[in-house]
């Protein structure tokens, strides 16, 4: 079947409609006209890949990596960084004016870095042929000798000698810190095993390790940081408390306590607390709990600044309405979907917050995700 592409919607996907259907369709970009097959039928939409391009878009290129639509972790090499970036800006646009019911200025800000040799982390698997990654919603696993988006520290990842004897199937968690340092992490692995990790951002040095999460673009990373140092250093009046929700190793809080007088890390992961009670200074509070247990135990008032990072769900209703009554000052809403973050959004605007600033940072590039920073008053 043939059909024109309308725009890019979430997960990188052209947005189609066929006798008045909305379709999904892999491998295509906005406004191009493409032959499609279809791969689900449901009753409100259909989901189609792309076979043939008859009309294309000028951003289209031809993908560089010859892994390219077997492995399955860059779906948008077919287009150039700047057509990637303006299908991204698309869609955060459309996700705020349905689900936040707002409209982000034109000029809001997508910051980019090196499109090739940025991923500093990596999670392999085992074949019989070799290490590699899984294809595209399949396990089955793709054998590689190199991957284009790796860290240069990382590129001979795969024929590594030094890597664990694993049995087939096996994941094996990969990071590469500052210093060019290689960790890893599997479940069979003892606790002595795993060596800290250093990295130096901003000036501050932070330690983390394979098995806990540490963003794998540092580059992109520091961008964002200094967007957060800046907001918060530009707070007038009090700057008694700050509290980094969803903490991990505690790189906004090693911030945060150069502003305020007390910082509160929330982390439920005990590996995590482990290095940030290593990054962290005396101003610093640790609490050992998840988001929802610290703010059921008693809503906190008088919170100055607030740092939240949740995993990709965003936050639960319940922290939504926790935070609701706390009202901080400011928050500070670093997101890693753009889907739940303009749901989240829309819930504070709605309550009488306002959204000061929305700012993109290309953590991924070749692929459909974007980190996204969200300050709220």
């Amino acid at each position: 079947m043939r059909c024109r592409i309308e725009k890019m919607a979430q997960g990188g996907r052209g947005l189609a409609r066929i006798d008045g259907k909305v379709v999904f369709v892999a491998g295509a970009l906005p406004g191009e006209l493409v032959d499609i097959v279809f791969t689900k039928q449901r009753k409100d939409f259909g989901e189609a890949n792309t076979i043939q391009v008859v009309e294309s878009h000028p951003e289209r290129i031809a993908p560089s990596c010859p892994a390219y639509g077997r492995c399955g972790g860059c779906d948008l090499q077919y287009a150039s960084v700047a057509g990637q970036r303006e299908g991204k800006r698309q869609v955060v646009d459309d996700l705020f004016r349905r689900m936040a019911k707002t409209e982000l200025p034109p000029d809001w800000i997508l910051q980019g870095g090196a499109p090739w040799a940025y991923r500093g982390r990596a999670r392999l698997v085992r074949a019989r042929q070799g290490w590699g990654f899984r294809a595209a919603n399949s396990h089955d696993v793709i054998p590689l000798s190199t991957c284009p988006v790796l860290a240069k520290a990382m590129q001979g990842i795969f024929a590594n000698p030094n890597l664990p004897r694993l049995s087939y199937e096996s994941e094996l968690q990969v990071i590469v810190d500052g210093e060019g340092q290689l960790g890893f992490w599997h479940e069979s692995m003892r606790e002595p095993d795993l060596l800290p990790q250093t990295w130096v951002i901003e000036g501050k040095k932070l330690q983390a390790d394979a098995r806990v999460f540490f963003q794998s673009n540092v580059e992109m990373m520091t961008q964002l940081i200094r967007v957060v140092q800046k907001d918060m250093e530009s707070l007038t009046g009090s700057r008694n408390l700050a509290v980094d929700l969803f903490s991990g190793v505690g790189v906004f809080a090693a911030f945060l306590q150069d502003v305020f007088a007390k910082v509160v890390a929330v982390e439920w992961n005990e590996g995590c607390l482990r290095h940030a009670r290593v990054n962290l200074g005396p101003r610093c509070e640790f609490m050992s709990r998840s988001a929802e247990d610290y703010l059921a135990e008693q809503i906190p008032q008088g919170i100055d600044y607030l740092v939240v990072d949740p995993p990709r769900a965003g936050l639960s209703p319940e922290v939504r309405a926790a935070l609701l009554q706390a009202r901080p000052r400011r928050m500070a809403y670093v997101s890693c979907d753009p889907v739940t973050l303009a749901r989240d959004v829309g819930e504070f605007v709605r309550n009488g917050w306002t959204l000061e600033l929305v700012e993109g940072f290309d953590f991924y590039p070749q692929t459909h995700h974007l980190e996204m920073l969200a300050i709220l008053s």
